[in-house]
């Protein structure tokens, strides 16, 4: 009996984890412009992250922020780009989901340093991928760059 109720957990720890990384990319989505709800920026990777190093199974960790990466900018570089630009362009968001489920692999470093770099390996990689991304892909420049949410909050500056 012991031996089936795990396997059950783990799908249930997989899809509860799979619904809480579309809603940081819904979150995420919706903080942007047209949208505009901005307070969202500030905890929308929470949920993801609470998945991709809590929920998940171990092999299926990178699954997370590549739901939540997709989610988020699928449609908004879709929208950024449109048709004129080609397929690659357009589905821009849907290969930075495919190259975040291949790339993400950090959870079982963060487990065995018992989480002691987590928050400032999670800033460096944040910025450091906004900066290449805004160096060496120029079409794309700073379109998604999450300061852009709180850029009408004038009293938080």
């Amino acid at each position: 009996m012991r031996g089936r109720a795990y396997p059950r957990m783990n799908i249930v720890r997989l899809g509860l984890g799979i619904a809480l990384s579309a809603l940081s990319g819904v979150m995420l989505l919706l903080a942007f412009p047209p949208y505009g709800l901005w307070p969202l920026a500030w905890f929308a990777l929470l949920p993801g992250l609470l998945a991709q190093y809590r929920l998940m199974p171990a092999k299926w960790t990178s699954l997370a922020s590549a739901i939540y990466s997709g989610v988020w900018l699928g449609p908004f570089l879709a929208r950024l780009f449109g048709p004129g630009y080609g397929p690659i362009f357009q589905y821009l968001g849907v290969w930075i989901a495919i190259l975040n489920l291949f790339l993400a692999k950090d959870r079982k470093f963060h487990e065995l340093s018992k989480y002691r770099w987590f928050i400032l390996q999670g800033v460096i990689v944040w910025v450091g991928f906004e900066m290449i991304r805004a160096t060496f892909i120029p079409v794309i420049a700073t379109s998604a760059f999450i300061g852009y949410t709180q850029a009408t909050q004038t009293w938080l500056m």
